[in-house]
C-alpha cells in the first residue's frame, strides 16, 4: 500500500476519500475499507465524471491538437487569438487575473481565458456586456448564475470558482475547460453513434438530477451549452437563465418574452415560464439526444424563430429510426417519451430517464 501512494499523488487525488476510494480498486484489503468508513458512512464510488468509452475522444484530442497550432482557425471562434479592438480593457484590471485570451462572446456577456495568479491555475472569466448599474434584469440574472453553479457540486456540472465586480460589470470566475461542444461536434460530424449519444444523455441527466435535487431547473439545454474534453469529461455549462423552484425567487423576464433557445425548449416554456418544471429541462435534453442521432432537429430545417415556435407547439416528432433505421426501437421510445408535448407523458424526474438509459446500454449496447 506504502509503495502506491506515489502513484495516487501522481493522479491528484487531493484528501483522504478519493484516496481511501481509489485504492479499494486495487487492493480488497479489509483494512483500507475499514479505514475508508472513517470518512464516509458509504460505500466506495468511482467519479462519474470519465467516460473513457466516448469514441469522440481521439477526434476531440485531434482538433484541440491542431487548432492549439494553429489558432487562427476559424472554424473554432474558441481558440482565436484575441483582437485587442475586441477586448473589454476593464477587466484587465483584476489583480488576481492574467488574461491570455478571448475565448469567445454570447448574448450576456464575453469569456476570457485567464490565469488565476495566486491559486496557478487557469480559469475561465465570463464578463457581463452590460453596465450592472444599466440593466438590473441581467445583473440578477448572472448573479443567479453564479450562486445556482456554486451550489451545484456534481463533476459534470462546470465549477464556479467566485463571483466579483470590476469597472461596473460583474465577472464570474469558472474553470477552464479544454474541450468541444457538442454544437462544435455535430457541425463536424452530423452525427454521432449510438453509443456516444446514449453515454451523453445519461451523463447530462446525471448532471440535471443534482441541479434538479436541489431546486434547480437549467432552461437552456442545448448542444453549445454541453462541452466534452480531451479526458472525456461531460460538462454542462452556462446556468444563466436557471430558475429556482420555490415562491420567492424574484421574477425577471418580461411577460411575453420566450427564456431560452426556441429550437430546444418545450412547448411550456414557450407558454408561460410559471409553467416550466424540471421535465421542461428533460425535454430540451430530449430535443439534444434526437439532434445526436439524426444530424438535424425534429422539426426540419426550419431557421426562422416563428417557424420553429409553431412546430415545436404543433409538429409531432418522427421516430429518429425514420432518418437513421439502425436506431433501435427502444431508443426511440425514449426519445420520442422525452419528446410528448405534453409534459405529464414524458418522464417524471431525470432519476427515471437514467434508469431507462442504464438498461437500455445494458440490453442494447453490449
Amino acid at each position: 500500500l506504502i509503495k502506491r501512494i506515489p502513484n495516487w499523488l501522481q493522479d491528484g487525488f487531493l484528501d483522504a476519500k478519493d484516496f481511501l476510494r481509489d485504492s479499494t480498486q486495487y487492493h480488497q484489503d479489509t483494512n483500507i475499507f475499514n479505514l475508508y468508513s472513517v470518512f464516509s458512512d458509504s460505500e466506495p464510488k468511482k467519479s462519474g465524471s470519465r467516460t473513457p468509452s466516448l469514441g469522440l475522444i481521439p477526434e476531440i484530442t485531434s482538433i484541440i491538437s491542431s487548432q492549439k497550432l494553429h489558432k487562427t482557425d476559424n472554424t473554432n471562434p474558441s481558440l482565436l487569438l484575441p483582437d485587442p479592438q475586441q477586448t473589454n480593457y476593464e477587466i484587465l484590471n483584476l489583480e488576481r487575473y492574467e488574461i491570455e485570451r478571448k475565448l469567445g462572446a454570447g448574448g450576456m456577456g464575453e469569456v476570457y481565458l485567464a490565469t488565476d495568479k495566486s491559486l496557478k491555475r487557469r480559469v475561465a472569466l465570463k464578463v457581463l456586456n452590460t453596465r450592472i448599474g444599466d440593466s438590473k434584469e441581467l445583473a440578477i440574472r448572472f448573479q443567479r448564475e453564479a450562486i445556482a453553479t456554486a451550489n451545484l457540486h456534481h463533476p459534470n456540472i462546470v465549477q464556479v470558482y467566485d463571483f466579483l465586480t470590476n469597472g461596473g460589470r460583474a465577472v464570474l470566475v469558472t474553470e477552464f475547460i479544454e474541450g468541444l461542444t457538442l454544437e462544435d461536434l455535430l457541425k463536424r460530424k452530423g452525427i454521432f453513434s449510438i453509443v456516444d449519444t446514449v453515454q451523453i444523455a445519461l451523463t447530462v441527466a446525471e448532471a440535471l438530477e443534482a441541479a434538479h435535487n436541489i431546486g434547480i431547473i437549467h432552461r437552456d439545454i442545448k448542444p453549445s451549452n454541453i462541452m466534452i474534453n480531451t479526458a472525456g469529461d461531460i460538462k454542462l455549462l452556462d446556468f444563466g437563465i436557471a430558475k429556482l423552484q420555490d415562491t420567492t425567487s424574484e421574477a425577471i423576464t418580461q411577460v411575453g418574452t420566450i427564456v431560452g433557445t426556441p429550437a430546444y425548449i418545450s412547448p411550456e416554456q414557450i407558454e408561460a415560464e410559471n409553467k416550466v418544471d424540471i421535465r421542461s429541462d428533460l425535454y430540451s435534453l430530449g430535443a439534444v439526444m434526437y439532434r445526436m442521432l439524426t444530424g438535424s432537429n425534429y422539426f426540419g430545417e426550419e431557421t426562422s424563430t416563428p417557424g420553429i415556435i409553431y412546430k415545436v407547439m404543433q409538429l409531432k416528432p418522427s421516430p429518429p429510426s425514420d432518418k437513421r433505421p439502425e436506431i433501435p426501437i427502444q431508443l426511440d421510445k425514449i426519445t420520442l417519451k422525452l419528446l410528448e408535448k405534453n409534459r405529464n407523458n414524458r418522464f417524471s424526474t431525470a432519476g427515471d430517464l437514467i434508469k431507462e438509459l442504464k438498461h437500455f446500454s445494458a440490453t442494447e449496447l453490449k
